[in-house]
């Protein structure tokens, strides 16, 4: 029996969705869903811009951080498979809908941690800003063995100071659970943007529409994000309780943006998008009939055969769904075969290889970027966001949309086109190891950096201050040195202007000592972010020619299966471990941690080694982009003796019409 949903005009069902069949067509339905992947983009690019201040509230390392990014991969590796094999039969845009609203609740549950435990607590601010920022409380340099255990004016003590850092840092494993939670959710609620949603569009245009649209939405993952970092910038370029703090601006180290902002705007535009979805019908009265495709070809051997191989273009999600369906409808014993029959494929193996290294440098670097830039360059976390966008995301986007176009203008055969991509991902590689050099020199440390870039402070100068071993990190600058604190720097008085007085590690006794680390005239960040940009944008130029040569060295069949196997396991092998390995690499830099007093554990990152950041992440950069050009190599290599199952059957076809056409002519 026909469902009602196959009615050319059906009753208003409320005041969001007029009537008409206009306002249930694919045009419709595609226009709704590339807003949605936009905002999906948008919260993968916002995380990121807001990583380094939400660090800084709940003072979580950066391997922490990583593992919280992680997070949002498992849940979405899980759950693609799962809606794949148990939703494809079922109403679409419902099943769609329903993960858009869940992935406006997830978005909102990441604002909770903010409205639960306070954008900051401010009686505990008050009492550290009191105990640490003042002159008669700061830690002075004194000539009296006792004087580190009488840090302590009027009725504050070291005890009260201990206390007060306790408050601020307790339970920031309820925060850290919410927001994993939050991750979580939010990957497994995308699910069906990729796989059903994807179907539902390609069920109801015709073939050689279907790559029109599908790119439409596969182009927004690239749009996506740099409206992410954008919003980010604007977010912590505000405080984080919305308030305007004295003695303080963006650019200052202790500054905690609203991190939290983003998500309740990104929440409410999922939810403005998510609601539509619901009055769609499961099959658009307009739909068209798909032809069978004439190359199909059964394999015999695999015990099963494919009605569903509808691609003409690169569209991961939709063969992820179908090669499940296969699964649940198809001979699950002619899995494993098919398995086999893939990995035993060199083409196949190369690209896929090559797929999990450049996803390092996506979850890895691509993550880390705004923070480096942030330290080593000396910039406010929303500038870093900004020029982080414009690096990553916007060569990508660009580059991706002209090098498509050129591949499909000179029809490139997949050979030629490997090459070109091995010459791209070269002069990446290049670009990597520019970064190496391209950087600020760490500002001039009052002490001694050991080999594993500690920062020893304990001068012969500052010896007889008997400094507390448990002070806060309160850099002061003499305008060429840093010094871990005033106490450190030998000064003895402050004046109400924040300058330091009669400081006895300064070159002259009588020059003025300031709060905060010493400046500096670097002005390498233009170079690094033209160099970078220029690198990026070419290595990206050929990018989708590793989705076309699994698409051309399979058969038929197997189409779905290759391109889902190997998003699953780069999610598994290369997206979801990369923000945890780089957050370790990051770690390694640290030179000063925040320690959190009740566990004695460290907490965030306060100063890091200018060139140990540096170095580090531009060489694990490297080396993942020459692993993932040497997988190319291998692919280019193995390509000279590999015959191109799609190639040979147009081939032959040609050949069979052009054997017709000349037997028709003879007879």
């Amino acid at each position: 029996m026909e469902s009602n949903d196959y009615k050319q005009s059906e009753p208003n069902s409320g005041m969001l969705i007029p009537s008409g069949r206009r306002w249930k067509s694919v045009q419709m339905f595609s226009f709704i869903m590339c807003a949605v992947i936009g905002v999906q983009g948008a919260y993968l690019g916002y995380v990121i811009g807001v990583l380094t201040n939400v660090e800084r509230r709940f003072e979580i390392s950066s391997f922490l951080s990583g593992l919280l990014l992680s997070m949002y991969d498992i849940g979405h590796m899980l759950s693609v498979l799962l809606v794949g094999y148990f939703f494809a039969d079922c109403h679409k845009p419902r099943i769609t809908a329903i993960g858009v609203l869940l992935s406006s609740f997830a978005t909102f549950l990441m604002t909770v941690p903010n409205f639960l435990y306070g954008p900051i607590n401010w009686k505990t601010v008050e009492t550290l800003t009191t105990l640490k920022n003042h002159s008669s409380v700061v830690a002075t340099c004194e000539n009296d063995e006792n004087y580190q255990w009488k840090f302590a004016i009027g009725n504050s003590s070291s005890i009260e100071l201990a206390t007060a850092t306790t408050q601020q840092q307790q339970a920031h494993a309820g925060p850290y659970a919410i927001l994993a939670l939050s991750q979580i959710l939010s990957g497994i609620s995308t699910a069906p943007f990729n796989t059903v949603a994807y179907i539902y569009i390609d069920d109801n245009v015709n073939n050689r529409e279907s790559p029109f649209y599908l790119g439409l939405l596969t182009g927004m993952y690239a749009f996506g994000p740099a409206f992410g970092f954008f919003l980010s910038a604007w977010c912590t370029d505000v405080f984080v309780d919305l308030t305007v703090p004295e003695n303080m601006d963006p650019s200052s180290s202790s500054w905690i943006g609203a991190w939290w902002l983003g998500f309740l705007i990104l929440a409410l535009l999922y939810l403005i998008f998510g609601i539509p979805l619901f009055f769609f019908p499961k099959h658009l009265s307009e739909r068209t009939k798909k032809r069978p495709i004439a190359s199909d070809v059964e394999l015999d051997e695999l015990a099963f055969s494919s009605s569903h191989n509808k691609f003409s273009t690169a569209i991961q999600p939709q063969s992820l769904a179908n090669s499940c369906k296969f699964v649940a409808g198809g001979n699950v014993r002619a899995l494993p075969t098919a398995l086999m029959k893939l990995f035993s494929n060199p083409v196949y193996v190369g690209t896929t290889c090559s797929w999990i290294f450049s996803a390092y440098l996506i979850g890895g670097y691509g993550t880390y970027l705004p923070k480096f830039i942030e330290t080593q360059f000396k910039q406010t976390a929303s500038m870093a966001n900004v020029y982080s966008g414009f690096i990553s995301i916007g060569s990508m986007a660009i580059s991706t949309t002209f090098g498509g176009y050129l591949l499909s203008r000179f029809n490139v055969k997949p050979r030629r086109a490997t090459l070109l991509l091995l010459i791209t991902w070269s002069i990446t590689l290049v670009g990597y190891l520019l970064g190496i050099v391209l950087g600020c020199e760490q500002q001039n440390l009052a002490g001694k950096l050991d080999n594993s870039s500690k920062w020893n402070f304990t001068n012969e100068c500052n010896r007889h201050c008997n400094c507390p071993p448990n002070e806060p990190f309160n850099p002061v600058c003499d305008g060429k040195w840093t010094y871990f604190s005033p106490c450190h720097a030998g000064c003895h008085f402050q004046t109400s202007n924040m300058t330091w007085l009669n400081c006895g590690c300064t070159v002259a006794s009588d020059a003025d000592v300031f709060d905060g680390l010493c400046k500096d005239d670097c002005q390498a960040l233009p170079t690094y972010i033209a160099v970078m940009f220029v690198s990026f944008f070419i290595g990206n130029l050929f990018l989708m020619t590793t989705v076309t040569l699994v698409l051309r060295s399979v058969e038929n069949p197997l189409r779905s299966l290759a391109l889902s196997l190997g998003s699953f396991l780069t999610t598994l092998l290369g997206f979801s471990p990369s923000p945890i390995l780089y957050g370790m690499v990051v770690d390694s830099s640290c030179i000063v941690w925040d320690s959190i007093p009740s566990s004695g554990e460290p907490g965030n990152c306060l100063l890091y080694d200018n060139r140990q950041f540096r170095n580090k992440l531009h060489i694990s950069s490297g080396g993942f982009q020459l692993a993932a050009l040497l997988a190319i190599v291998f692919t280019y290599y193995k390509e000279n003796d590999f015959v191109f199952p799609q190639e040979d059957a147009g081939e032959k076809e040609a050949l069979t019409s052009s054997q017709s056409c000349d037997r028709a002519m003879t007879s």
